[in-house]
């Protein structure tokens, strides 16, 4: 066994000279390695590789995990992490505020609430889930999918009319509703048949397959100044956004934004890889400029609030890189928020129990090779895993 104990989780400056040559050496012995804090080489800040990193079997980190051990590719590199208790007194008593949180399963216990034994459909909420264009409609339904599987009560979907009777006959417990529509997309004129729907709703997901026309800029536009109820925005409702955030600024409502690393450098006028270069700060960052709770997809989901807490999401794996598993997250976020969960929770449960859900099904059905509808079909088992332990309020 290689025992590595060569830097910790201050190293700020790149590896070089007969430290970089050690470190090469670690990773060709072919034996296993045991890295003490962090693996050498690997940055506690950013997870990002300053210079050449040791591949760490294990890793025993000192009494909490560190950001680079939470953030790819330091996950990678830091392969099982174990956390010992030296005698460091937990924060709390300290009284230190942690603002960076690894969201794992004992975390998800804690934020899971308790379903009251006599509980009915109307307790636990109804959503009213807007998208779907001509093209697009399985989109919208992967979305209401989410949303029945998340737990929430009651779930309507609502579409253009054309594509509003064909997800009529896909989704059996989804009510849906027909909104005007012009060439397949929702048409500028929706007012009048949407504003009844938000009676007795508790929150609003919008986004998944709506396109980006005349009317879906003017939905958009409509829920930030007028809508009265949570509001997750995902996919087109993200693109109908861009160079429009400042409409988020007096929203109505609280506001959850779900991009993936794509559709957050279109949002913030920047490119994909200045977003993975700290996704922690970009994330902050624009939930800071918006007020809203942004959920930024991808390998370990940062979920960040506008008061600085920030949660690094613990579960997921690369089997989930397929079409329609976001569709799926909105949903989820989307039903939590209609049983309550306030925005932050909302997202960052949401990311893991959507995260968890693809991790018991990798290890049933393969790493590879299964779909968003599958992930779907799968969240209650999810579910039980968190709620068998649960310990929340």
């Amino acid at each position: 066994v290689v025992v590595d104990a060569i830097f910790g989780t201050g190293l700020s400056r790149p590896v070089e000279g007969r430290f970089a040559r050690a470190i090469e050496l670690i990773n060709r012995s072919g034996l296993p390695v045991i890295s003490v804090d962090i693996p050498s080489g690997l940055s506690g800040r950013t997870g990002h590789p300053l210079g050449p990193v040791v591949r760490a079997h294990l890793t025993v980190t000192m009494a909490l995990p560190k950001t680079g051990h939470c953030l790819f590719p330091g996950r990678e590199f830091t392969g099982r992490l174990e956390v010992w208790d030296i005698s460091i007194p937990p924060p709390q008593e300290l009284g230190v505020e942690i603002g960076r949180r690894l969201f794992d399963l004992d975390e998800a216990r804690a934020v899971a609430r308790t379903r009251p034994a006599a509980g009915h459909k109307g307790t636990f909420g109804h959503l009213l889930a807007i998208g779907g264009s001509r093209g697009k409609a399985g989109a919208a339904a992967l979305m209401a999918q989410g949303a029945l599987r998340s737990g929430c009560g009651l779930v309507t979907l609502a579409a253009p009319a054309s594509v509003q009777e064909a997800l009529a006959v896909k989704l059996t417990e989804a009510m849906t509703a027909p909104l005007p529509e012009e060439e397949g997309e929702l048409a500028p004129s929706f007012h009048s048949a949407l504003e009844p729907l938000l009676h007795r709703k508790r929150c609003v997901a919008v986004g998944p397959g709506l396109g980006t026309g005349p009317g879906a800029a003017s939905l958009l536009e409509w829920l930030a100044r007028h809508c009265p109820l949570p509001v997750v925005a995902d996919a087109d409702g993200l693109n109908c956004l861009v160079d429009r955030l400042h409409l988020l600024e007096r929203a109505a409502s609280p506001w959850v934004l779900t991009p993936h690393p794509g559709e957050m450098a279109r949002l913030m006028g920047c490119s994909v890889q200045e977003i993975e270069e700290d996704r922690m700060a970009a994330a902050s960052r624009l939930a800071r400029e918006t007020g809203a709770v942004v959920v930024l997809k991808g390998a370990a989901t940062v979920t960040a609030a506008p008061d600085g807490s920030l949660s690094i999401n613990g579960s997921g794996n690369s089997g989930m890189a397929t079409g329609g598993m976001g569709d799926v997250l909105t949903g989820i976020i989307g039903g939590l928020l209609a049983q309550g969960y306030s925005p932050y929770d909302a997202g960052r449960l949401g990311a893991f129990l959507h995260g968890l859900s693809g991790d018991l099904l990798a290890r049933l059905r393969g790493p590879v090779g299964y779909t968003a509808l599958e992930l779907a079909q799968g969240l209650s088992r999810g579910w039980s895993l968190i709620l068998e332990g649960h310990h929340g309020g």
